[in-house]
């Protein structure tokens, strides 16, 4: 962000003095107007949210959400908002290879192939629960945290966005993207080799990926992925997404080999 604009923004933020709920869309609407001049298109009104889309390249759609996840009573008093702020990333070219292998309907599945989140990104002590930045409403501090939340995303979140600005990405031995999801990520390069890379790489590449499904798949309880997924804490919630991702990865490479 070039740094009059923000110190305009912040400026017209320090004139706010309203009740919560008005302070909230203000302050979405705001954003809205600043990330629009970055050349976002708005997908309708932000009332809760602010939804925003960029085409960056040819078949690759960039989507901006900023929202308030928690409700007041979750947040550490009633005079912050808690923002957080993700995009979502879409390779219409990758996701219709994955698509067409499981024989998905695109309409269903909606537009995502991965998404990047800016408390993943920034410093743990920049977020509140490891989830929102914390904008202050009142007193002296109001332009402060509003200048970390969008500080924090110049800094941490749109680099890394802008690394996925094109599928030529996935063509890198290594995953260059922090924070990616391991198997959503050598998923769509798998599909990106599968279009693109000749069959000595491409098959070097599923034989290394085989292996780390056996890998995952050979320290799972069979029983417990064959009951219902209900689950007593988080670490087997993320045991679980895990197994998830080598199965799904696993039926991918049996159906486009």
């Amino acid at each position: 962000m070039r740094q009059q604009d923000l110190e305009g923004f912040l400026h017209q933020y320090e004139q706010v003095n309203k009740n919560r709920k008005t302070h909230l869309l203000w302050t979405l609407k705001e954003l809205a107007t600043l990330f629009e001049q970055r050349g976002w298109q708005p997908v309708g009104r932000p009332k809760s949210l602010v939804e925003m889309v960029i085409t960056v390249s040819a078949g690759v759609e960039h989507t901006l959400l900023i929202h308030e996840p928690f409700t007041p009573a979750d947040l550490p008093n009633e005079d912050v908002i808690g923002l957080t702020c993700g995009v979502r990333i879409y390779f219409s070219e990758l996701e219709a290879v994955i698509n067409q292998a499981f024989g998905r309907d695109v309409n269903k599945v909606g537009k995502m192939s991965m998404s990047i989140h800016l408390c993943q990104l920034a410093p743990p002590d920049h977020c509140y629960a490891g989830n929102v930045h914390l904008i202050n409403t009142t007193g002296n501090n109001v332009t402060q945290s509003l200048r970390q939340f969008v500080e924090d995303y110049d800094i941490y979140l749109e680099p890394v966005r802008l690394q996925l600005c094109s599928t030529s990405v996935f063509a890198e031995e290594e995953c260059a993207v922090p924070k990616a999801d391991f198997w959503g990520w050598n998923l769509r390069r798998a599909a990106y080799l599968h279009l693109h890379a000749d069959s000595a790489t491409k098959e070097r590449y599923f034989a290394w990926l085989e292996g780390q499904v056996s890998a995952v798949l050979k320290n799972s309880n069979p029983q417990r992925m064959e009951r219902p997924r209900v689950f007593s804490d988080l670490r087997e919630v993320q045991a679980d997404s895990v197994r998830r991702g080598a199965e799904e990865a696993r039926q991918f490479m049996a159906a486009i080999r």
